[in-house]
């Protein structure tokens, strides 16, 4: 998985095997993502490099982009998380 040439976060190559794919429809967008930082303190990567400079300003409903493996699995458990509560609690 992963180019020859590529930054220090995604090393090293290595093979991936998915068993199940499961893509949100629609994308997340920056807003949605946003909700989910304030929410939970999360870092996101985008946001180490970048810096605090950096602004997706007007581009709230566009997907988010630049997003690492280790924030969409973050946003992942939060949602699942979240879905599951919800439902098994009626606050749906």
């Amino acid at each position: 998985m992963g180019p020859d040439k590529h930054y220090a976060e995604e090393a090293p190559v290595h093979r991936a095997a998915a068993v199940a794919v499961w893509i949100a429809r629609p994308p997340v967008t920056n807003r949605e993502f946003r909700k989910f930082v304030n929410a939970t303190g999360h870092v996101a990567f985008a946001a180490i490099p970048h810096g605090p400079l950096s602004s997706i300003s007007g581009l709230e409903n566009r997907p988010v982009v630049h997003a690492a493996c280790r924030d969409d699995e973050a946003y992942a458990r939060m949602t699942a998380w979240r879905r599951d509560v919800e439902h098994l609690t009626g606050m749906e």
